[in-house]
């Protein structure tokens, strides 16, 4: 049975742990293997373009969003942002009225606070990392659905010994889990970052 939907994704769990009573306890294996993964995995499926304006010297991130991948603020030149802590920011740059465009940025409860306090509105631009809407019977597919189910499957059977008690395959399960998400992203940087490929001579 090929796993490429949520639903073959519970049906392949319960034939590996050999148990059809307990449905409700895989959703939430597969919650909890999808809340470990997307803290480890950064590919290119899961970028998704930035574009903020900046109102009061601030902006919300994103619903979905995990990490920053590259953010600049548009303009003639455009600025690229430096990244520093929400106590850096304001201990450097107290004043929180208009001083000028911004060069550093702070995640802060959720938003982004920028140095110097803008002068005006600018644009935020670049790219993030979104978490991947989870798997569900209305979500039934994704990208590791069709790129990497073996991620899938042994990340949700790691997280079954937890609740069935340990089980002598767990170390089996979590040795398949890393293997396939580091060839997930081997591939993913050898798509990003080709090797150059030599010129063979040709003859005079």
């Amino acid at each position: 049975m090929a796993i490429n939907t949520f639903s073959t994704l519970k049906t392949a769990v319960a034939d590996w742990l050999d148990r059809d009573d307990i449905s409700s306890a895989i959703d939430n294996m597969i919650s909890l293997m999808e809340a470990r993964l997307y803290t480890e995995l950064r590919v290119r499926d899961m970028e998704a373009a930035l574009s903020l304006t900046v109102a009061s010297g601030t902006v919300t991130l994103p619903t979905d969003f995990i990490e920053f991948k590259s953010v600049y603020i548009n303009g003639s030149p455009i600025q690229a942002v430096e990244f520093q802590s929400a106590h850096w920011i304001r201990a450097n740059f107290p004043q929180r009225s208009s001083s000028g465009k911004p060069r550093y940025a702070a995640l802060d409860a959720g938003t982004l606070i920028f140095a110097p306090y803008p002068d005006s509105t600018y644009s935020v631009l670049g790219t993030y990392y979104a978490r991947p809407t989870a798997l569900s019977v209305s979500n039934e597919t994704n990208f590791l659905t069709t790129k990497a189910p073996d991620i899938l499957l042994y990340g949700t059977l790691t997280h079954s010994a937890l609740y069935l008690g340990q089980d002598a395959r767990l170390p089996a399960w979590l040795a398949a889990y890393e293997e396939a998400l580091s060839r997930l992203m081997l591939a993913e940087r050898s798509e990003r970052y080709p090797s150059a490929v030599p010129l063979r001579a040709t003859a005079q």
